[in-house]
């Protein structure tokens, strides 16, 4: 099982309970409604958050229904489980020609390979584990990452706060080992 986040995501708290997550149980891949000529596997586990910017902004289309209200993940933090069979699967849908929309490639490649009326559909996570943006409440209702650019302002003087904070724990531990390397050498 892997976590991934991407390189704009800031972590406030531990996020290694992830993986006890009800949401990252094994489930069992349902009968496709759709004939595939690529195996599905017997199980599979992919669980992420919401992107209510996508499902708000990017209208659904023929062929792109993933698009809709409640069913778009944002794969900015999610957790999957790879495998073999899955990876293949993957390939597949990318071999075939305008099976999902690729303004954003792995994003909507996941939506399509999950979509929620799918036969492998992505769990939520649930709240508290990561927010594009965030607020104070989230925060100090223990909200343990954000997916935001770092570098660019954000409009909560609380979350700024806490974003300053994370970046200098960073800058000191990234110090601190560049030190201890310099020792060694």
């Amino acid at each position: 099982m892997i976590a991934f986040l991407d390189a704009d995501s800031v972590i406030f708290r531990p996020i290694d309970g992830i993986f006890e997550s009800p949401e990252t149980n094994l489930r069992h891949t349902l009968t496709p409604k759709l004939n595939t000529t690529a195996q599905l596997p017997e199980h599979y586990m992919i669980t992420g958050i919401h992107d209510p910017w996508m499902e708000e902004f990017m209208p659904p289309v023929k062929g792109y229904e993933f698009y809709e209200k409640n069913n778009y993940m944002n794969a900015g933090f999610f957790v999957l489980r790879p495998s073999k069979t899955l990876f293949d699967y993957y390939v597949s849908i990318l071999d075939t020609p305008d099976q999902f929309d690729s303004a954003y490639p792995e994003q909507n490649l996941l939506n399509c390979a999950h979509r929620i009326d799918g036969p492998m559909p992505w769990q939520d996570l649930g709240p508290g584990w990561n927010f594009k943006g965030g607020s104070r409440s989230d925060y100090e209702g223990g909200l343990k990452s954000i997916h935001h650019k770092w570098w660019r302002p954000i409009g909560d003087e609380y979350m700024a706060a806490r974003l300053a904070n994370a970046m200098e724990e960073m800058e000191i531990y990234f110090q601190e080992l560049k030190g201890q390397v310099e020792a060694l050498s």
